[in-house]
């Protein structure tokens, strides 16, 4: 079962990264997605750092859910570009998260 969370813009700016990670997990535990897969999207994206986003999909456990994850967009494949994958390995990635649906729009 796949639940979705938000991040707009306007509350990642207003939030520390520490504060972000507590407030999502905090929300998702009310939310109850014990078992799921938490997709986590929204403009706010755009300017969430990758560390940040490993951050929070990390801590899954803590939130309960079987994984969290994020649409492959620009960050995405810049790192896997930097960590030494192929431009091939990444168009693949994005092509099998594009087909579900998983893929940000904006980059």
């Amino acid at each position: 079962m796949l639940s979705a969370l938000s991040l707009p813009e306007n509350s990642l700016k207003a939030l520390r990264p520490t504060d972000l990670v507590l407030t999502v997990t905090q929300m998702l535990r009310k939310h109850g997605v014990v078992g799921k897969f938490v997709e986590f999207y929204g403009d706010g994206l755009d300017s969430l750092p990758l560390a940040d986003r490993a951050t929070i999909a990390n801590m899954a456990p803590e939130y309960g859910a079987t994984c969290g994850f994020f649409p492959i967009d620009g960050v995405t494949l810049e790192y896997m570009r930097l960590s030494g994958r192929s431009e091939e390995t990444g168009r693949t990635g994005r092509g099998l998260h594009q087909s579900a649906g998983h893929v940000a729009q904006s980059r």
